[in-house]
């Protein structure tokens, strides 16, 4: 929305307030706002001329836009993932940060590694384990695999 003063001159209207912007002025999606109006649409912080993402009509900071629509936030750092990923038991990882969540050795995607409490395990940690977990935790992941293959069917 943009007011004429009559002259050759626009004044841009806040999408916010409805009033003349007369400061610092941000067009983006389709519309002008006030700096501090222009916001993220999830933590509704100020973008204040940081970078931000469109979507649907939407406005979010770079950690919301890859959380919400992408999903690739590491586990441990809680910074978006840039490059190569780690993902396993429905989260993701940066390269660096997957490790044994008991040991914290460092894996790659060569290394073999165990799910323990929905976390990595390296195979010498899990070769640590009592028997008897140890078969209770496979029983379990055959379950766990037998009721998605059913659920597949």
């Amino acid at each position: 929305m943009v007011l004429s003063t009559g002259r050759s001159c626009l004044i841009p209207v806040s999408i916010y307030y409805r009033r003349p912007i007369e400061e610092r002025v941000v067009h983006a999606l389709g519309k002008a706002w006030h700096v501090e109006h222009f916001v993220c649409a999830k933590c509704e912080r100020p973008f204040f001329g940081t970078r931000h993402y469109e979507k649907k009509g939407l406005a979010y900071c770079e950690t919301h836009y890859h959380q919400l629509l992408f999903g690739n936030i590491c586990f441990v750092c809680n910074n978006v993932v840039t490059g190569d990923v780690f993902s396993a038991f429905n989260k993701s990882w940066c390269v660096g940060h997957f490790a044994c969540s008991i040991c914290d050795r460092k894996m790659s995607h060569k290394t073999k590694f165990f799910e323990f409490d929905l976390k990595p395990v390296c195979r010498v940690c899990h070769e640590k384990f009592p028997g008897e977990l140890k078969k209770r935790l496979k029983k379990y992941h055959e379950e766990v695999s037998k009721r998605q293959i059913m659920s597949n069917s």
